[in-house]
């Protein structure tokens, strides 16, 4: 790389190094190709494949390939010009600090499914933001109508407003990670 990306959020590289492969118009999670995969190679510090091994996997992967989830693939969703840039700078890119999502990000990235007039996920919990944004994104695998509108807690206890049959499984979960992460905080 030819500047100092030490100084640099994960968010920020994807910007400075994907531009031109993306359209700034769209949430930072789907202006680069690959993104998700790239993120979850530093969070979990999975070390990219080569190239050639790359090639060897999409031309002839082995049968245990075929049916696990390799290193390999995560490299392989990455906008092919990126693929490279990874793997010769990945001991910087590692690095990274990946910012968790804010309950504006969360906002920001559901806003297709987030009612007009409402104001969404009003709940600051980095741990209640994780997992509603993963059962969101199995809802709409499943849902075609799923839609929200209020995440928040009223009278102590959480409320999902949503258009979904897992709003009391949600807001169980939220109250036990709540109720879990504020015990922990009391010892």
């Amino acid at each position: 790389m030819k500047t100092n990306v030490n100084s640099l959020t994960f968010n920020e590289f994807c910007h400075k190094y994907y531009d031109g492969l993306y359209d700034p118009l769209f949430s930072e999670e789907e202006q680069c190709s690959g993104y998700k995969q790239l993120r979850k190679m530093v969070v979990e510090k999975i070390k990219p494949a080569s190239l050639e091994e790359i090639k060897r996997w999409e031309e002839n992967p082995t049968l245990e390939e075929m049916f696990s989830v390799p290193e390999i693939k995560y490299l392989r969703f990455l906008h092919p010009l990126l693929r490279p840039l990874v793997i010769k700078d990945w001991e910087v890119i590692k690095n990274l600090k990946v910012k968790n999502m804010t309950a504006n990000d969360f906002n920001k990235k559901w806003s297709k499914y987030l009612e007009k007039g409402f104001y969404g996920m009003a709940i600051n919990n980095d741990s209640v933001i994780k997992y509603l944004d993963s059962e969101f994104e199995n809802e709409i695998k499943i849902n075609p109508s799923f839609s929200y509108s209020q995440i928040k807690i009223k009278f102590n206890t959480s409320r999902v407003y949503a258009k979904s049959d897992k709003t009391a499984i949600w807001e169980n979960k939220i109250n036990e990670i709540i109720l879990n992460e504020t015990l922990k905080n009391s010892k």
